[in-house]
């Protein structure tokens, strides 16, 4: 699969896939909100989330080509997941999917703002 162990030009080319694809599954999801098939867009989006590995998350954000293009995507990924926390897609009895929705939310900002510490913080020294 395109997330497992594999040797180094093949793993950068499945990143650069998952890179693209997680970017793809991002604009849908923004784009459908409030339509029938987003619960499916979110739980595609949420997957992807779930098998990255760190390297994956860093070759995402490192495909930005400007300090700009990262807050904006970080804005952006934050109303997203504001948004399925608050209201999520899945019905409110299928407590195990949303348990995990809110946990790969909180790996994926974990990763996500301890890569781009330095950029928001730049006078705080870790």
């Amino acid at each position: 699969g395109l997330l497992s162990r594999q040797d180094g030009r093949r793993q950068n080319r499945s990143v650069a896939k998952v890179a693209q694809l997680l970017g793809t599954t991002q604009h849908c999801v923004n784009q459908h909100v409030g339509y029938p098939e987003e619960s499916n867009l979110v739980a595609v989006m949420i997957d992807i989330f779930r098998q990255m590995t760190h390297d994956h998350y860093n070759y995402y954000v490192g495909e930005f080509k400007t300090n700009f293009d990262i807050l904006d995507f970080l804005m952006e990924i934050l109303v997203v997941f504001k948004e399925l926390v608050s209201n999520s897609v899945f019905p409110k009895d299928w407590c195990d999917m949303i348990m995990l929705q809110n946990s790969i939310i909180l790996k994926s900002l974990t990763v996500f703002f301890a890569h781009n510490q330095r950029l928001l913080f730049p006078k705080i020294r870790a």
